[in-house]
């Protein structure tokens, strides 16, 4: 609870940028409908895919209705293992390039206004323009860089992760199996924690001063442990709040979805064919959905992605400028508070207060001659 006032500090501060930079939320929203209709793409692909794969089978198998739990189940009629990992990781990659290239645009920005806010003072300034192009051109091969290695941990965790479903549904399997995918599960899932920490710091850095993804990351380890500010990075107060507003906004979206499907379209469709389920009732096809069973659960579901997708793409606005002033604090303390007097000392004090500096450089845990607390 200690990290409460300087997590409020860093919001307030961040909060001041981009509102005094509101087209960057616009340039989120288009990036959150890029990856939106990616999304549909993908699954458009992925069920012609599987469709030809079934094509196959049933070329091989003329007549034939084949169990896939069955010994004499044609290799031909197994999904892919590579295009099934291919496809997984596709998602993945592409997510993550979406949300980290915000990320880096977000950090051009809100640096910018730190250390130059008369270039990112309005809502269409060209901080925002300049910081985007950048991310969508120089920068790109970096974000790239980082996404995949995202990408591919979250993969292997999944792998491991049905693995080790598979081997519990097993009574046969051994009990070593059992702890070694264990073992190997935690493993994954740290690396991909690991990565996903390494890399919001490290696409600041990006965004700053353009340097490579590994060269970046470097850098901001190097500023940080040289400030002190090791308990800031592995606290993510913040993070928490924001995951929870994009919850919250996800829960409101499905029950709307779900309020509309049922108020105007439950029971407006016409039956032009038969039901998928035979128990449905004519008057309950969907305007929507058709004949589909459930049509208000699946408008929920959909209602519940499509606002989790939207504010975790805007909350990530919010995040990426809150690191991106702990990093401009950390390089270039006395530049802020040339631009940002009041909000810089006001972010001093907190910093001082939470972690008692005072005491701190008393006893010489500290130098006194850090920057950030003069």
């Amino acid at each position: 609870w200690k990290m409460v006032p300087f997590a409020g500090i860093n919001l307030k501060f961040a909060l001041e940028g981009i509102g005094r930079n509101g087209g960057i939320f616009i340039v989120a929203f288009l990036f959150a409908v890029i990856g939106f209709f990616w999304v549909f793409y993908w699954f458009y692909v992925l069920i012609g895919t599987f469709m030809y794969q079934n094509n196959r089978c049933q070329e091989s198998h003329p007549d034939e209705n084949f169990d896939m739990s069955s010994d004499d189940y044609s290799d031909v009629c197994d999904p892919p293992v590579p295009v099934v990992l291919f496809f997984i990781l596709s998602l993945y990659w592409t997510g993550s390039i979406v949300l980290n290239t915000m990320q880096v645009c977000v950090a051009g920005v809100m640096a910018t206004f730190c250390l130059d806010k008369s270039d990112a003072d309005g809502c269409c300034s060209p901080a925002i323009w300049g910081s985007l192009f950048r991310s969508m051109t120089y920068s790109f091969g970096s974000i790239c860089f980082g996404s995949l290695l995202q990408a591919i941990a979250a993969v292997l965790r999944y792998l491991i992760d049905s693995a080790r479903s598979k081997r519990e549904q097993n009574s046969d399997a051994g009990a070593c199996g059992t702890v070694l995918l264990c073992i190997v599960g935690c493993l994954a899932e740290l690396l991909e924690d690991l990565l996903r920490a390494f890399n919001q710091w490290a696409y600041i850095f990006v965004g700053l001063y353009g340097f490579s993804y590994i060269e970046s990351g470097k850098r901001v380890m190097e500023l940080f442990q040289a400030r002190g500010f090791t308990a800031i990075i592995t606290d993510n107060l913040v993070g928490y709040v924001l995951g929870f507003a994009s919850t919250i906004v996800a829960l409101a979206t499905a029950f709307t979805a779900w309020l509309i499907e049922h108020s105007f379209s439950k029971g407006k469709g016409e039956p032009l064919m038969e039901p998928f389920d035979p128990t449905v009732d004519v008057n309950d096809y969907s305007y929507i959905f058709g004949p589909l069973p459930m049509p208000g659960l699946w408008a929920a579901v959909i209602g519940f992605v499509i606002g989790l997708w939207v504010a975790s793409v805007m909350m990530n606005v919010i995040k990426g400028a809150i690191n991106t002033v702990i990093v401009c604090w950390a390089d270039s303390p006395a530049v802020m508070e040339v631009q940002h007097p009041l909000l810089t000392q006001e972010l001093s004090n907190t910093y001082r207060s939470v972690f008692d500096l005072d005491t701190m450089q008393a006893s010489g845990t500290v130098p006194q001659s850090t920057p950030l607390i003069v």
